[in-house]
């Protein structure tokens, strides 16, 4: 997905600032009421095949705010600590903890091939 961030005191014929690329969604909002506009997008190209994984089998693709200050974007995901605080509580919530326990069993044998190939390799 392509947003193209345009000059907003450019006269005539609107001029492009910037490009931004990469995205699975654009929004742009004043989303805390200062006066300046924020584009909120996340990093799907980033992650796209990351670990072989399609993006539609990764629950939380990155989540970046940006801002345009003198015709220069940055970062301003660091002044929304609230919203970030949220995802790592919904991502926490739905992880399920019993799904990532080794049974005692399968520990054992792991303990095993793990002596048999230290053994092995000091031979």
């Amino acid at each position: 997905m392509l947003y193209d961030v345009p000059d907003l005191l450019a006269e005539g014929a609107a001029a492009v600032v910037t490009h931004h690329h990469g995205g699975g969604f654009f929004e742009a909002a004043d989303t805390d009421l200062d006066g300046a506009v924020e584009i909120w997008t996340d990093d799907s190209a980033a992650v796209n095949e990351f670990e072989g994984l399609a993006l539609s089998e990764i629950d939380a693709v990155p989540t970046y705010v940006l801002r345009l200050d003198h015709n220069r974007l940055l970062d301003a995901s660091s002044e929304f600590h609230d919203f970030f605080d949220d995802v790592i509580k919904r991502v926490r919530a739905s992880v399920n903890p019993t799904a990532c326990e080794i049974s005692k069993p399968a520990m054992e044998d792991c303990k095993r091939a793990l002596i048999h190939l230290h053994r092995n390799s000091s031979a």
